[in-house]
């Protein structure tokens, strides 16, 4: 598999879209309310943190933020969005939540961190799983993979391979199909044949 294929490739459920909406919605508002509201959310909010450059760096965040918020909602480059903001979201919960909890106790620790541990978490599903269908990355990881032809008997098999390698064969049942399917075959696809 090519690094391409790992990037783009997903098993993933469909309801996976579910989760890509809900984790790209929230980092795509909160990469805008960054440029909205510069006092209480960007330069303010990062200057009141004691994050090094706040002018710099709240308007850098905000803007990974919504491009990659925009790309896990479509679902492009899922794998590489979440990647970005793991980081972003590991430095939030370090810098904002670790000390709730440490000075205010558990419970408020865990009131105030539920949105960022969900994101978290979200964020790694999509890192693992991938995009899943209904995604861009889906679409071109389809794109690149070739189907298999195979021939068992006198019957012959072509494949509907899926991202996650796992194959499905169907039988060729018309010799109208079989011609097709020989006559599209794509130069350089792997042919299997059995006895």
């Amino acid at each position: 598999m090519t690094l391409k294929q790992r990037i783009l490739a997903s098993a993933a459920p469909r309801a996976t879209i579910l989760i890509r909406a809900v984790v790209g919605w929230v980092f795509l508002t909160e990469g805008i309310q960054k440029f909205l509201f510069p006092d209480s959310l960007g330069v303010g909010r990062f200057a009141k943190i004691g994050i090094p450059n706040p002018s710099f760096t709240a308007p850098l965040v905000g803007i990974v933020e919504i491009v990659f918020g925009a790309l896990i909602i479509v679902g492009l480059l899922t794998r590489l969005s979440a990647i970005s903001l793991l980081i972003d979201i590991s430095v939030a919960i370090a810098t904002t939540k670790i000390p709730i909890l440490i000075d205010k106790g558990f419970w408020a620790g865990a009131h105030e961190s539920r949105t960022d541990l969900c994101m978290l978490f979200g964020l790694l599903f999509l890192l693992f799983e991938g995009a899943g269908p209904f995604a861009i990355d889906w679409y071109l990881s389809r794109r690149t993979q070739r189907p298999v032809l195979a021939a068992c008997g006198r019957s012959l098999y072509v494949s509907s391979s899926r991202a996650d390698q796992r194959i499905s064969w169907r039988r060729l049942k018309t010799q109208n199909e079989v011609h097709r399917a020989r006559c599209t075959w794509p130069s350089g696809a792997q042919m299997y044949f059995q006895k």
